[in-house]
């Protein structure tokens, strides 16, 4: 809307599209399901109205999608596999695993999504997002109200949070970041994941990080005398 001139804006009637809250377009959904006398978990549900992205015609369109490819019932397993997106529980694994420095682990995870064809950006994208919500619940004390998540999982997050130093998320997120944008043009982004996450495995620890970072610090300034 921004680059429209404002004589035309002056001119028109301006209707803002925001994204619709997940617990509203999980409600709808049921009520739509309801209707039609078929149902979808609530878990699964869940992973359509994330995946919808805010729309709720995509999330109904994601839905039917769905219920062609599992039936009437379906489980969170079985709306991933229909959707073709990363399990959330393999994101987590990822994360877990890139914290405590448990490279074996972290690399299973890019093997299961590359060996399934996911987009390896996708899988970094997740990976960083679930950062994102851990450093936010540990600076705030809660990722409530700073992300469209699960009561459950809002309280998985803020529990893992208080375990790990702020600090120390901060930088794996700025890895993860970093990695991003290159392993879309990568040749190959399987590799470029890897690297990626064996870089927030074998980060220094917090202490040699601050450390080097403050003698850097001292070392410019003597230069400047």
């Amino acid at each position: 809307a921004h680059k429209i001139p404002v004589t035309i804006l002056s001119r028109c009637q301006r209707y803002d599209f925001r994204r619709i809250p997940t617990p509203t377009i999980v409600g709808r959904l049921n009520a739509v399901l309801a209707a039609e006398k078929l149902s979808i978990d609530k878990a699964g549900l869940d992973v359509i109205a994330r995946a919808g992205e805010g729309g709720m015609r995509d999330a109904l369109s994601l839905t039917d999608q769905v219920l062609s490819f599992a039936g009437d019932g379906a489980d969170a397993a079985q709306v991933t596999e229909a959707l073709g997106i990363i399990d959330r529980r393999s994101i987590v694994k990822a994360v877990e695993a890139c914290i405590t420095g448990d490279a074996k682990s972290a690399l299973a995870v890019v093997e299961e999504a590359f060996l399934r064809g996911h987009d390896q950006r996708q899988l970094l994208a997740g990976i960083a997002e679930e950062i994102r919500h851990m450093a936010v619940a540990s600076s705030t004390g809660s990722v409530a109200g700073f992300a469209d998540l699960p009561d459950e999982e809002i309280a998985r997050i803020d529990k893992r949070a208080k375990e790990i130093d702020g600090r120390d998320l901060v930088r794996l997120l700025g890895i993860a970041l970093d990695g991003i944008d290159p392993v879309a043009k990568a040749e190959d982004p399987r590799m470029f994941v890897e690297v990626t996450l064996l870089k927030m495995c074998g980060r220094p620890p917090l202490g040699d990080a601050l450390a080097i970072s403050e003698a850097i610090v001292r070392h410019e300034a003597l230069a400047k005398g």
